[in-house]
Order: C-alpha cells, then structure tokens, then sequence
C-alpha cells in the first residue's frame, strides 16, 4: 500500500492535508477530515456584488464591530429592518443600523457616544450595501 500527498486547494492557506491509501491501521483523526475550508464559498453569495472595507470608527463596537475589523459587504443585500448597512450621507461614509418604519429610516449606533440619525422623506440616504460578516486578526 503506498501514501499520496495530495495538493491544496487554490484558496486554501496550507494548513489542510489530506492522505488517501493505508499503510497500516487506519488514523482515528480520518473520521475528522473535511472539505477544505473556503472563505469564499462560506461567506460570498454573488463575488460581482461583494467588496470589503475597513472599519474606522467606533459606533459600532456594542455590535462587536471594532476600529481595524474588516467588513464583507453585500451591495445586492437585501435591507431588511435591523440589518447593518453600510451607507452614505453627510457628506462620509457610515456604518450603522438601519430601522425602517412607514414614514422615516432611523439609522442607529451601538455606541451611545454617537446619536441616531432620523431621516424623513425626501432626505437623502444611500445605502451602499449590508454588512454580512466581520472579520479580524488575532493579536
């Protein structure tokens, strides 16, 4: 019987290694194998609507969002009450929560440092995307 070692995935970050063939008993750890883990496939629905940015401030941080998190953004993401979005207005760019009732959109903060912004009809508001998933290095 002979052992193979067998290649990486093009996203893969080298740690996964898989072995086919037995050279003896078989590894306990073998009931443990899986599919290499892709970030892309576990996190982006459609790659052409998906773009990251860099959190900057802190009117996120009771969401767990800190300054130097980097943020997957949907722009195709549905806007669903309660979501985080990423949106423009007053001249930058924000990170907020969104509330939408039937006659205003409430953008809110985590942090109670920075105050809700209420925007009534008329009033401009981009959204740019919804924020699906945060992600950061372990110091």
């Amino acid at each position: 019987m002979k052992s193979e070692f067998v290649g990486y995935d093009k996203h893969d970050s080298g740690n996964t290694v898989e072995s086919r063939g037995q050279t003896g008993f078989q590894s306990p750890c073998n009931d443990y194998i899986e599919e290499v883990i892709s970030l892309d496939r576990m996190f982006v629905r459609d790659a052409a609507s998906t773009f990251f940015a860099r959190m900057t401030g802190q009117a996120m941080i009771g969401d767990g969002i800190e300054p130097g998190d980097v943020l997957m953004i949907d722009k195709a993401g549905r806007v669903d009450n309660g979501c985080i979005v990423l949106c423009y207005y007053e001249g930058e760019f924000q990170v907020r929560r969104i509330e939408k009732s039937t006659d205003r959109v409430t953008l809110l903060s985590s942090n109670p440092k920075y105050p809700a912004k209420v925007f009534q009809p008329g009033e401009d508001l981009l959204v740019w995307g919804v924020v699906t998933s945060v992600h950061r290095k372990v110091k």
